[in-house]
Formats: C-alpha cells, sequence, structure tokens
C-alpha cells in the first residue's frame, strides 16, 4: 500500500513538473501554426512567463552538450547536475537531440521536445536565467519550410 502512495506521489510530482515546459511547447507549436498560415517567410514573437519565481529556460541544439558547458554559460551546477541526471533516467547521456527545460531550484527540472510535425531549428545552446522570474520573449521564424527560434530575451 505505501508502494502505491509513493508511486502515485512521484506521478504527480512528475506531471506537475510537466507544466512549465509543456505549456512553452504549447506556445510555440501555436505560433509555427500560426505562421505556417502566412505566405513566404514570416516572424512571430512568443511571450512567456512560467513563474513569478527563479528559473532558468534552456533550449538544447541537436548536437551535444555537456553539463560543464551549461555550468560554463551561466547556469547553476546544482541546476545542470539535476537536468543531467533526470535526463539519464530516460536513457539520455549528454544531450544530443532539440529538447527544452524549464528548471525552477528546488524543483525536478521540466523537460519536452520542440520539434515534431513542425521542425524548430535552434543553431546554437541557449540559455535563459531569469533570478527574479518575469516574461522571456522569444522570436520564431519562418524561413521557407523550416521554423528557427532566433532570439530569446
Amino acid at each position: 500500500m505505501m508502494r502505491k502512495v509513493l508511486i502515485a506521489a512521484l506521478l504527480f510530482a512528475v506531471a506537475g513538473c510537466a507544466d512549465h515546459a509543456s505549456s512553452l511547447r504549447s506556445k510555440i507549436d501555436l505560433a509555427t501554426a500560426q505562421l505556417d498560415s502566412e505566405a513566404g517567410d514570416a516572424t512571430k514573437t512568443i511571450t512567456y512567463s512560467p513563474t513569478s519565481k527563479p528559473y532558468t529556460l534552456i533550449f538544447f541544439p541537436e548536437r551535444r552538450v555537456f553539463e560543464s558547458e551549461l555550468i560554463a554559460r551561466g547556469v547553476e551546477p546544482a541546476v545542470a547536475k539535476r537536468i543531467f541526471q533526470d535526463l539519464s533516467r530516460y536513457g539520455v547521456g549528454e544531450k544530443e537531440r532539440p529538447m527544452l527545460v524549464v528548471a525552477e531550484p528546488g524543483k525536478g527540472p521540466a523537460f519536452d521536445s520542440y520539434y515534431g510535425r513542425e521542425i524548430v531549428y535552434v543553431e546554437n545552446l541557449i540559455i535563459v536565467n531569469k533570478p527574479s522570474g518575469g516574461e522571456v520573449q522569444l522570436t520564431l521564424q519562418k524561413r521557407g519550410e523550416t521554423y528557427y527560434l532566433t532570439d530569446v530575451r
């Protein structure tokens, strides 16, 4: 009985962590759908505010990224370690596929991929640290059939 309660609590915690990343993925999907309806090249700005508490937003490109690179780019060592520990549970070592992470201090990071029917291409590792929370603005560009995440502020 205690094991069932523990499993239920763990599943609830994982579902709660996924909210921020899934919410951002939904905003990206909506923006790509809106850009898809426009003829030619187009640009759309997405505003996202997951929490008023501190958070880190990371977009991994389609190349290998190591924990040490996150730390060198300003991610707190404890947050970087937690991200890679959680990713290893899913059979992912060094990050090498497009994925976004929303991490808050003291909570498990939320993960989601950002590709699927619509392809969003991220050329370089993108990290945004928001020490006091608040909103972030993402610029999504459509060039031909490909969508690029070009700027995050």
